[in-house]
């Protein structure tokens, strides 16, 4: 009877060791074939299309009343069971119901406001910064109202919001404005490097980072040239509203300030990425060290898709588009997704 309980033992111990050794350090999410949705609008399309991935089926497609829903600086964003669409060409927001894919509502801003960006700081409240106006909306998700606005010293091209902090970041006052939750106050408004463009949260290091494209990278300044200055990752310490450090985002050494951002995604594991004229560039956001670039391909988008932990990039070409999607790591591609409809914008859901 003893020799048996030891063998049983034996038997239990190994196999124990077995399933801790096979475990990986991440959940085995990225399985190319499991299906997935993403949601994509095509030129020359008044719709959202869902299309499943790798499979590249539309399942559904939601159609919007106007073709101005074409404008080229349309933006989605997802929380909890809704998909936010700002089209700021129409100074419109639609609210579109998750699984069934139904216009739930559609707000009209007050003013011809023009929402470029919106972040969600609590289960019941939204901020909302607009591209023609220097202030920013805050928004009541429980009835779909906006009911009040805050302003700040420029217009605002992108927020994010972190614990009870919102940040926006303003270009053409080379500032990034902290505006308090629990009071809906400027906490402070910090000074950055030339045109802070996108900002984001890295979840790891607890810090806000805002991507400074630099000067002389805009549409007007690319028609009026000006001495132009290069790429900077400015990181915000938000449990004490400063900024900590500003560091070099040098992609070729042949033009160190030539490169122009297009979209930025901060991933997990002290990782962002960027996409520029010049490449895919990777940060190490933990060392807060120079940038690498991954590879030479011009992207028209990055998406991080959090429920995949991997990346989504869109590359547009003459006759088609195709969607990667890459290791939140490295970088490196881990699928490929030809399409000979021409994509404007995808969004992992």
């Amino acid at each position: 009877m003893r020799y048996h309980n030891y063998f049983y033992s034996c038997v239990f111990a190994v196999f124990s060791l077995i399933l801790i050794g096979c475990s990986p350090e991440d959940p085995l999410i990225n399985d190319g074939a499991v299906s997935w949705n993403s949601l994509v609008v095509y030129e020359n399309a008044n719709s959202l299309s869902v299309v499943s991935l790798p499979a590249k089926n539309t399942q559904t497609s939601i159609v919007f009343p106007t073709s101005q829903f074409q404008n080229p600086s349309l933006k989605l964003a997802y929380f909890r069971d809704k998909i936010y669409v700002l089209s700021p060409q129409e100074a419109v927001m639609y609210i579109v119901k998750d699984k069934s894919f139904v216009i739930e509502d559609t707000i009209a801003f007050v003013g011809d406001l023009q929402p470029n960006a919106i972040t969600f700081a609590n289960a019941t409240t939204a901020y909302i910064s607009f591209e023609n106006a220097p202030t920013i909306g805050i928004f009541d998700i429980t009835v779909n109202r906006m009911v009040s606005t805050i302003p700040i010293e420029s217009e605002a091209a992108d927020i994010s919001s972190f614990e009870n902090k919102v940040f926006a970041v303003c270009p053409k006052s080379n500032s990034v404005t902290i505006i308090d939750t629990r009071t809906n106050q400027i906490a402070q408004v910090l000074g950055t490097h030339d045109a802070p463009s996108f900002v984001g949260v890295d979840i790891d290091n607890r810090l806000v980072l805002v991507l400074c494209a630099g000067k002389g990278k805009s549409s007007d300044t690319l028609q009026n040239p000006v001495e132009k200055t290069r790429m900077k990752l400015a990181y915000i310490d938000p449990a004490t509203n400063s900024l900590l450090t500003q560091s070099d985002m040098i992609v070729t050494q042949a033009n160190p300030d030539g490169a122009i951002p297009t979209s930025f995604a901060v991933t997990e594991r002290y990782r962002a990425y960027v996409t520029t004229n010049q490449g895919l560039i990777r940060v190490n956001t933990f060392s807060k060290g120079a940038a690498v670039r991954v590879n030479q391909n011009i992207y028209a988008s990055i998406q991080y898709n959090i429920r995949r932990g991997e990346l989504m990039l869109l590359q547009r070409r003459a006759n088609g588009s195709t969607i990667f999607t890459a290791d939140r790591l490295t970088g490196a591609t881990l699928e490929t997704h030809t399409f000979t409809n021409q994509i404007r914008y995808i969004f992992p859901i």
